[in-house]
């Protein structure tokens, strides 16, 4: 079965797809090392010169960690193909791919091509987007409101004025002149909990068990990493450097990595959050059914701890509200922690719709008091860890659910964890701001789930 791409500039263009699956040809590694698949353009569109070697994006590596590169060719047994364009789901399933940079040579992008992935950076080299043959529903299964779309200097305005574009945020700060560029691709660490707390800045947080860790930089456009490798903690805060070159040596770049090795032998992850319902309701006079309104949200987190043993007493505590319990825990052990953020029902009513006629239509619960609130997890004087949630109200208590054992482990082996990116940037009223402010607190949200309180002291 064929699809078809439609672009409209002065004359309508159209191309067809095909929705199969597909065989690829030749699996070849980038210059970062990450293997790309490619199917032959002809077994995507019908519309193709089957003389040429023009190939499409069939699949990357579903484990990478960061931002992935397309090259605009590839080599293979000294052969040079052209990458010509994205297959249906070729970046789709790649739970840990960051963002996506391809080039200039992409004319094509077939559908679902971020499907399943934690893309949140797309970087475009196209000076003219009218040109390219977007599937309509190429960004289909994928929240592209919260991606940032990289566009080359001064052509914002094309892309805003673009209905297949201007979902995305859009900022154009892509330089063609790349050899002259100095960013960073990717970081990682071989312990700890990583985070990206702006463009050019990071913070690492390891357990007391961990004496030293290993930073490894990659720098985007063939430029040169400084400031990596092996480094040595002591307890408290730790301050390193990456510093990245331009290839052409004409532009540096410093990102700043802030390594915090706790006095507390754990690490705590925050898994999932979720409004649950209860027993309190309404009686929906439309349907005559019962609405249960979410009255509660249940947290759960994944502790793992390094060498303590023995009583630990933790704390949750969000809005005033406090839960203190006292944990036994294994060395070198992982749990899964739940808890129960209960909301306060005071206020929470239904809302009856009538229709023209004024007969009841449809019925609605309200939450009038909904609000925001961090949930932070407490050991002794020290935060492990700190989430904002959106409660349906007012916090009324917090419950322990229960504590799960799941395996022994090492918290040195814990998987490096990507850099999440900042999506917006809040007062503590819950109101949001246009960016991070010069003075003062305010609180950032990340596109894993996550927010941090922050505050600046620029003056």
């Amino acid at each position: 079965m064929k699809r078809i791409f439609f672009t409209l500039t002065l004359i309508i263009l159209s191309v067809t797809v095909s929705r199969a699956g597909y065989t690829p040809e030749f699996e070849v590694a980038n210059d970062e090392g990450v293997k790309i698949a490619y199917v032959n353009e002809c077994d995507v569109i019908s519309d193709c010169n089957p003389e040429k070697t023009d190939y499409f994006v069939v699949r990357a590596e579903k484990d990478y960690v960061g931002v992935l590169t397309v090259p605009e060719t590839f080599v293979h047994d000294g052969y040079t193909y052209n990458v010509t364009g994205v297959a249906n789901w070729g970046f789709g399933g790649s739970l840990e791919l960051t963002g996506v940079r391809i080039p200039a040579s992409i004319r094509y992008l077939d559908d679902y091509i971020f499907a399943s992935s934690a893309v949140v950076d797309f970087y475009v080299e196209w000076e003219d987007p009218s040109e390219i043959f977007v599937h309509a529903d190429a960004f289909g299964a994928h929240d592209i409101s919260t991606v940032t779309l990289h566009v080359p200097i001064g052509k914002k305005s094309l892309y805003e004025s673009s209905d297949v574009w201007n979902g995305f945020i859009i900022v154009d700060d892509v330089d063609l002149d790349k050899d002259g560029v100095a960013a960073l691709q990717r970081i990682e660490s071989d312990a700890g909990n990583l985070e990206r707390l702006s463009d050019d800045s990071y913070k690492i947080t390891v357990p007391l068990s961990v004496e030293n860790i290993t930073l490894t930089a990659i720098a985007a456009y063939g430029g040169t990493v400084e400031g990596d490798g092996f480094k040595e903690l002591l307890v408290g805060i730790n301050h390193f450097e990456i510093i990245v070159t331009s290839a052409n040596g004409d532009q540096e770049k410093t990102y700043p990595v802030k390594v915090v090795r706790l006095s507390q032998d754990m690490i705590i992850e925050l898994l999932s959050a979720r409004n649950e319902t209860g027993d309190y309701g309404f009686t929906d006079p439309v349907t005559g059914g019962f609405m249960y309104i979410e009255d509660s949200r249940l947290l759960r987190y994944r502790l793992t701890t390094g060498d303590v043993s023995g009583e630990v007493t933790l704390q949750f505590a969000s809005d005033g509200k406090t839960l203190d319990r006292t944990l036994i825990f294994e060395p070198k052990y992982i749990y899964e922690i739940a808890v129960r953020i209960w909301i306060s029902k005071t206020g929470i009513s239904l809302l009856t719709h009538f229709d023209g006629f004024g007969r009841p239509s449809y019925s609605e619960i309200i939450y009038p008091n909904s609000t925001t609130e961090f949930v932070d997890v407490l050991v002794g004087e020290g935060e492990l860890s700190s989430s904002f949630e959106d409660l349906r109200g007012p916090v009324e208590s917090i419950a322990f659910v229960g504590i799960t054992p799941l395996g022994s482990s090492s918290i040195e082996e814990i998987s490096p964890v990507v850099a999440a990116r900042p999506v917006g940037y809040y007062n503590l009223q819950g109101q949001q701001l246009q960016g991070a402010p010069d003075r003062g607190i305010y609180i950032v949200k990340y596109d894993d789930g996550t927010a941090k309180k922050r505050i600046s002291v620029n003056n």
